[in-house]
């Protein structure tokens, strides 16, 4: 048991990434050391051994590399100003759990504020075709007009809802006729706990396979 827990910390190492700079909370950090598979995620930290962040990797057809997103909900603000170079990264790609897409032929993914963080790599690659709906405010304010861009382009069925122009929607009616419309085998709901059971059990109890994170 004790070499199992100390062998993951042997492939502890060293990444200088690339800072893109998303938005005054956000940043989007480029690695160019490997290419991971599909939905999967890597544990990141400032500090070698404490303080280790699972951070969904994106990867984009025709570019080297992965990237990863940091924001304050998790970061300190000090952090996300001044990214420290380098970033350590214990063990290279895990499978996370939105490896779940794969099981079906068509998913809706539901997301409010950063849930949607989770969201980009599937929304981006369309290995399964994946529709999107995510609810936040000010979204180009917090995922920077580049981003936001790809992914409307990524998916044409995609909605991006603005919560502070026009207020809290009815997430279980809109995801309802986001089905409807694409037709989609299977919902997964990225929100605080109350949100997505509320969203799941509307789902679910008008026959539609639907799962909280």
């Amino acid at each position: 048991m004790t070499l199992s827990i100390i062998r993951p910390y042997i492939w502890l190492r060293p990444v200088k990434p690339r800072v893109e700079v998303l938005s005054s909370t956000v940043r989007r950090l480029h690695f160019d050391c490997a290419n991971p598979r599909q939905n999967s995620f890597v544990r990141m930290s400032h500090h070698p051994w404490v303080d280790l962040h699972k951070c969904p990797t994106i990867t984009e057809p025709g570019t080297k590399g992965y990237s990863v997103i940091i924001s304050t909900v998790e970061w300190t603000p000090e952090q996300i100003e001044h990214v420290p170079s380098p970033m350590w990264i214990l063990n290279g790609a895990l499978p996370s759990p939105m490896r779940i897409i794969s099981l079906f032929r068509s998913v809706l993914l539901v997301a409010t504020g950063p849930g949607i963080i989770p969201c980009i790599a599937p929304v981006l690659e369309q290995k399964v075709p994946t529709h999107l709906l995510w609810a936040t405010p000010n979204p180009r304010e917090e995922l920077g007009d580049k981003l936001v861009d790809k992914l409307s382009g990524a998916s044409p069925s995609t909605v991006i809802y603005d919560t502070h122009a026009h207020g809290e929607p009815d997430l279980i009616k809109l995801t309802y006729r986001m089905v409807k419309m694409t037709n989609a085998e299977v919902v997964i709901i990225l929100s605080h706990k109350a949100l997505a059971d509320k969203v799941v059990y509307g789902m679910r109890s008008r026959g539609i396979s639907a799962f909280g994170a």
